[in-house]
C-alpha cells in the first residue's frame, strides 16, 4: 500500500534541518524524513485487535512539528524509527481478530490515539494506567508493540495517513450514525479543548481570553458556549476568517494582533488592566483576563498574550 511514512535517520534529519530552513518544500520532497511510497500493510498484532480502513486522517500540529523537524529528538525515545503518520483518525473496521466480540466489520470507529499498557499486552497496568492517566503510561517503549506513544508513531500500528491501520479493541469508540465524518474527525481536537474547559470552568461574571483561533481555540469557544457559560469571551485570532468563526461560535470580542501591537491596548481597555512598557521588549499587561486558555503552544503565542498575575494561564 502507499502511505506517508516518517523515516528518522541521521542523513535525512541533517538534510532537513540544514536545507529545509532555507527551502521549506524540501521537508516533503522525499529528501528529508517525510517520504511517500510503498509500505507493508500492518498485520493484526494479536487476536484482540482490528484492522481499519481509513476514511479521514487529521493533520495535527504535532504532525506539522514532525515534518518541519521542530519536535524534540527526545520524543524518538518513545517512537519507532519508521512509522506512518496520522493519529487523528476515522475509519471503518475491515477485519476483526478472533477474540474481538463487541465489534464487527463495517463499524465506523475512532481509535483512541494512545498506546498504553493494555494494547502493549501487559496484564498488570503500570501505576499511571491504573489511575486512568494513560497519557503518562510508563511503558510506551516496551511490551508486544514497537515503541510509540500514539497511533501514528508506532511501526506496528500504521496511521491514518495511510489507507489502513490497526487498533486494539480497548481503543475503539463507535461513531453514532447522526455524526458526520467531517464532525467525527474533529473529536481529538474537541477533546483537547473540552478537557481544559472542564478543568477550569469560568464563573459567569469572569472574563476569559482564548489565545489562538485555530481548531482547538475555536473548539474552546464552542465548548464554553455549549456548556452554557455566560463568561465574557475574548479571543486572539491570527487571520480574519478565524475571527469570523470565533464570533459565530460565541466570542464576544475578537482581536487580530498586528505589527503595531494595538491588541495590547485593546486588551487593556476590555479587561481594565494596566499596560506598562519596559525599556526593551513588548508591553506588559497587569491585570487582564481571569482565565487564559493558551491554544497555540508556542513561545510566540505566550509572548503575545502577555499574561501577568492575577491572570491564570491554562
Amino acid at each position: 500500500m502507499e502511505a506517508l511514512q516518517f523515516n528518522i535517520s541521521v542523513p535525512r534529519y541533517v538534510a532537513g534541518k540544514v536545507l529545509g530552513a532555507v527551502y521549506e518544500p524540501l521537508y516533503w520532497s522525499g529528501l528529508s524524513c517525510l517520504h511517500y511510497g510503498q509500505v507493508d500493510e500492518p498485520a493484526l498484532p494479536g487476536p484482540d485487535w482490528v484492522k481499519i480502513t481509513t476514511r479521514y486522517g487529521g493533520i495535527c500540529g504535532t504532525d506539522w512539528g514532525w515534518i518541519h523537524l521542530h519536535s524534540s529528538t527526545y520524543l524518538t525515545t518513545f517512537g519507532s524509527k519508521q512509522f506512518i503518520l496520522g493519529h487523528e483518525n476515522l475509519g471503518t473496521i475491515a477485519e476483526v481478530g478472533p477474540q474481538v466480540s463487541d465489534w464487527s466489520v463495517g463499524d465506523r470507529v475512532i481509535a483512541d490515539l494512545l498506546l498504553p499498557c493494555s494494547p502493549r499486552g501487559f496484564a498488570e497496568a503500570c501505576p499511571a494506567c491504573r489511575r486512568g492517566d494513560y497519557n503518562l503510561c510508563e511503558r510506551f517503549a516496551e511490551g508486544a508493540l514497537a515503541p510509540g506513544s500514539v497511533l501514528g508513531s508506532c511501526a506496528d500500528t500504521g496511521g491514518s495517513w495511510g489507507p489502513v491501520y490497526v487498533a486494539h479493541h480497548s481503543q475503539l469508540v463507535r461513531v453514532p450514525e447522526s455524526v458526520t465524518d467531517e464532525d467525527a474527525i474533529l473529536v481529538d481536537a474537541l477533546g483537547s479543548a473540552l478537557h481544559s474547559v472542564l478543568r477550569d470552568f469560568p464563573e459567569d461574571d469572569q472574563t476569559v481570553l482564548v489565545a489562538g483561533a485555530g481548531t482547538i481555540g475555536l473548539c474552546v469557544v464552542a465548548s464554553l458556549r455549549a456548556l452554557d457559560s455566560r463568561a465574557r469571551i475574548l479571543a486572539l485570532a491570527k487571520y480574519p476568517f478565524q475571527a469570523e468563526v470565533a464570533r459565530h461560535l460565541g466570542a464576544d470580542e475578537v482581536l487580530v494582533p498586528d505589527g503595531n501591537r494595538t491588541h495590547y491596548r485593546r486588551l487593556m481597555e476590555l479587561t481594565g488592566g494596566k499596560l506598562y512598557q519596559p525599556i526593551l521588549g513588548k508591553p506588559a499587561l497587569v491585570g487582564g483576563a481571569d482565565i487564559v486558555y493558551e491554544c497555540v503552544g508556542s513561545s510566540g503565542s505566550i509572548d503575545v498574550i502577555v499574561v501577568h498575575p492575577p491572570s491564570a494561564p491554562r
